[in-house]
């Protein structure tokens, strides 16, 4: 089996006592701004998810190749600045991000230098709130949140469990986060509306990047027209 790459032992213990990034930058938002919000192609009925959002968000649809890093950081620049924070939602499993155009594990934040610059540069210390099932589970998800702040030099916030529809197992508590406290992140998801989107953000078989990221998760969530063919015995 591939062994898993090894972050380095000190980034774990960048956070202050107070959970607020070194200088104490931790979430501020810029005043009376929008959030932006970055949507993976494979993210299902993705038009009903949109319709749960709070406010007036910026919507931006992923590129479909690309480092997977850099497709993050060209869709962050091509917003601007005025963003208070920066919502993605894509495929997640245990420490990774499932993108259409690859995966984003831990060995990509120790191997693509040039791309993490570029992010970090793009986000300018705004925070980056993560909806992918699991991102953030166990010690490998916990130390990829971290490690991501770490190297982005932002608040992060992910989730431990399923995130999507109830139904299917799925909520939209957000409860693992470096940088600063769950709670001082901005809220984006009116928990009543998502109530009709019927889908789940976990991965999607095996991913690899460039950096050699790979992880092996369940199935990822069919199209709502394919669920329903196979709820009637079609396929």
């Amino acid at each position: 089996m591939k062994g898993e790459p090894v972050i380095p032992a000190p980034i774990p213990s960048f956070r202050t006592p107070s959970g607020a990034l070194p200088g104490g930058r931790g979430v501020s938002p810029v005043s009376g701004a929008d959030p932006l919000v970055l949507i993976d192609e494979s993210v299902p009925a993705s038009a009903e998810l949109v319709r749960a959002m709070r406010g007036k968000p910026k919507i931006v649809r992923l590129e479909r190749s690309g480092e997977p890093l850099q497709v993050l950081a060209h869709a962050v620049e091509a917003a601007g600045t005025a963003a208070s924070s920066v919502h993605l939602f894509s495929h997640g499993a245990p420490g990774a991000l499932m993108l259409t155009a690859g995966g984003i594990g831990p060995a990509s934040l120790l191997l693509e230098h040039r791309c993490i610059a570029d992010l970090r540069a793009a986000l300018a210390g705004r925070p980056l709130v993560l909806y992918g099932c699991a991102i953030g589970q166990g010690e490998t998800g916990q130390r990829f949140v971290t490690a991501l702040s770490y190297v982005l030099d932002a608040p992060v916030l992910a989730t431990s469990t399923p995130t999507g529809a109830a139904e299917r197992g799925g909520d939209w508590v957000l409860d693992v986060a470096a940088g600063d406290r769950p709670e001082a992140f901005p809220e984006l998801i009116d928990a009543e509306r998502a109530a009709d989107w019927p889908g789940l953000l976990p991965g999607s078989g095996s991913v690899t990047s460039s950096a050699g990221d790979g992880a092996e998760t369940k199935s990822a969530d069919p199209s709502p027209g394919r669920r329903r063919a196979e709820r009637s015995g079609r396929t």
